[in-house]
Parts: C-alpha cells; sequence; structure tokens
C-alpha cells in the first residue's frame, strides 16, 4: 500500500497538494449528523495522526476530502474533489482483501455526505472504501508536504545562520567600538535577540518537530 500510495501523490499536481495542505488547517461549516463509516485500523490510525498534528476535527477532515481542490480535475467524476484521485486508483485495486474491521463514527456536514454518496453511486465504488481510501492518501500527501516543507526550512536555516553569526560578530565590533551605554549597541542588542530566538526555533522545529510559532519574538 505504501508503494500505491506514493505513485497516487505523484499523480497529484504540486497545486492540489499546496491547497490540501492548506485545507488541512481550515474548517467549512455546515449542518452536520453523525455518521458510521467502515475502515481499516490503517485509515483510522490515518485519523488520528491528523487530527493530532493539526490539531483539527474529524469532520473537518471528512470535509476536505470533499473539497473542490484547484489543480486536481477529473472528467470521470465531472468536479474537482480531492476524491477524484482515490477514483482514479480504487477502481484498479484490489479491494477484496481490504480488513475494515473499525466502526468509527464522525461528525459530517450534510454537503460532504453527499459528495460522497452521489460519488459512490455514481462510481459504483462503496462510500466507506472512497474514506477509508482517501484519509489514507490525505495523509500521504501531507507528510509529503510536510518532508518537502522541512527541506525548504533546512535551507531558511543555513541562510539563517550565516547571518545570525554575522551579526554576532558585529554585536561585538560595535560594543568594543562604541560601548555599552551607547544606544546603538543597545539597539541592535534587541536586533540579535530576535534573530537568536528564531534560530532557535527553527532548531527545535527541525530537531524536535516542534511548530515554529510566528507571533512569538
Amino acid at each position: 500500500m505504501k508503494k500505491r500510495t506514493g505513485e497516487q501523490i505523484e499523480g497529484i499536481s504540486s497545486d492540489a497538494k499546496k491547497n490540501i495542505m492548506k485545507a488541512v488547517k481550515g474548517d467549512i461549516a455546515d449542518k452536520v449528523s453523525r455518521t458510521t463509516f467502515r475502515i481499516t485500523q490503517e485509515a483510522n490510525e490515518a485519523l488520528d495522526w491528523l487530527t493530532e498534528h493539526y490539531n483539527t476535527t474529524l469532520k473537518s477532515l471528512i470535509d476536505i476530502l470533499c473539497l473542490n481542490i484547484p489543480g486536481d480535475s477529473s472528467t470521470e467524476t465531472g468536479g474537482n474533489t480531492f476524491l477524484s484521485s482515490i477514483v482514479k486508483h480504487v477502481k484498479d485495486a484490489d479491494l477484496k482483501n481490504l480488513n475494515r474491521s473499525v466502526r468509527r463514527t464522525i461528525v459530517v456536514s450534510h454537503k460532504s455526505l453527499k459528495t460522497l454518496n452521489d460519488l459512490a453511486k455514481s462510481t459504483q465504488i462503496p462510500r466507506d472504501i472512497l474514506v477509508d481510501q482517501g484519509v489514507r492518501l490525505l495523509k500521504g500527501v501531507v507528510e509529503f508536504g510536510k518532508e518537502e516543507e522541512k527541506k525548504k526550512h533546512e535551507k531558511a536555516f543555513e541562510m539563517i545562520d550565516e547571518f545570525y553569526k554575522s551579526a554576532d560578530d558585529l554585536s561585538c565590533r560595535l560594543l568594543d567600538m562604541l560601548g555599552d551605554e551607547d544606544p546603538i549597541v543597545q539597539r541592535f542588542g534587541y536586533v540579535t535577540v530576535l534573530i537568536d530566538n528564531l534560530h532557535s526555533a527553527i532548531r527545535a522545529e527541525l530537531d524536535k518537530g516542534e511548530p515554529i510559532d510566528p507571533d512569538t519574538f
């Protein structure tokens, strides 16, 4: 399944992946119903992983599956939904061996539930399999996005680390030239503190996975 998930992710455009990552942190307001899905243990664990890492709700995750994602088009399903990517692969997969032993009750918006039911009817793919495969792929997309983001942050850290060392050296030279009572030295001290805090925050994210708070200085 891991290999197939990788192949599925490669088939999703960059724009779609970016919008999926943004959507993971959002929410959609709508009338809701409690619905029970029969899914695999892998899908159940994917739901827990996504809600834990992004502090989102199960309802939001199902909504994301049914969102119109720019850059992810499908003529087969007649729309631009993330689920259309699942349909393309599920039709060629052997689903008889899926052990959907977990029953998970989720609050689902009426809009998303209708989307799932309509798509299941039009494709002849059971609704719960669409959810099962969709959630597992969603986790794969998010993990892929996190890896790409980490690579960029590693490069950013190298640049900031170089700037941090230069700023620290400049701070010492200013201190030697002007003394610690000079307003330039004092003001530049605030600058070095901010750079030091950002430097530490990026290091903590890369080493421990701690998110960077944009509002903390």
